[in-house]
């Protein structure tokens, strides 16, 4: 999870993410037509889904978790004021997105409230991102590993890191879309950026 929020402009919480989504607060998330009921739902945003290559169904950032596997916190220090990333102790009722089984037998396991999404604007900190490589093409992240400058454009990644920031690698605007600038270096295993998408 670990999404600190320094200032957003905008977020609604009306999106509801799929039982198997695997979203955790601090990814990017784009909106697909559940093949079901028809509803819009909630996705990890990844390149290589096609019309998302560009960022044309990208809702923003999440600002929940839809699963409860993986959370994390971004507590402020007491003492240094500063936000930092650890394990998210929580029950499994309360982390519990979905009905499934529990509550009632017939539901197939839709979420039972929506997910926050901050689609415009604003400054915030995750530990959603990839630190091993970049992006080194439309659909590919196979470049080296980021350098963490200060107004870097990062994107989303593809494939097993789906939803996660990942660095552009200096490819071009026409070949995939910054959708966020760093606004300083990984800090407590937070990585500090403004939110630049602005839509398609």
């Amino acid at each position: 999870m670990a999404l600190f929020v320094k200032n957003a402009v905008f977020f609604n919480s009306g999106y509801l993410a799929s039982a198997s989504s695997g979203i955790l607060a601090g990814m990017v998330v784009a909106l697909q037509t559940n093949s079901t009921t028809g509803e819009p739902e909630l996705i990890k945003a990844s390149r290589t889904v096609s019309g998302t290559e560009f960022g044309a169904f990208v809702a923003g950032i999440a600002g929940d978790d839809a699963t409860n596997s993986g959370n994390t916190i971004a507590p402020i220090d007491p003492v240094y004021q500063i936000p930092y990333m650890r394990p998210a102790r929580r029950l499994g009722d309360y982390l519990d997105e979905t009905i499934t089984n529990r509550t009632n037998w017939t539901d197939s396991g839709t979420s039972k409230r929506g997910v926050t999404v901050f689609s415009v604007g604003g400054e915030f900190m995750t530990d959603q991102y990839v630190t091993t490589t970049s992006a080194s093409g439309a659909n590919a992240d196979a470049g080296a590993a980021p350098a963490y400058a200060i107004n870097d454009g990062w994107t989303f990644a593809v494939v097993a890191n789906a939803g996660k920031f990942v660095d552009d690698g200096g490819q071009a605007i026409t070949t995939l879309r910054n959708m966020a600038r760093l606004t300083g270096s990984v800090s407590n295993s937070l990585l500090p950026f403004r939110w630049v998408f602005s839509g398609v």
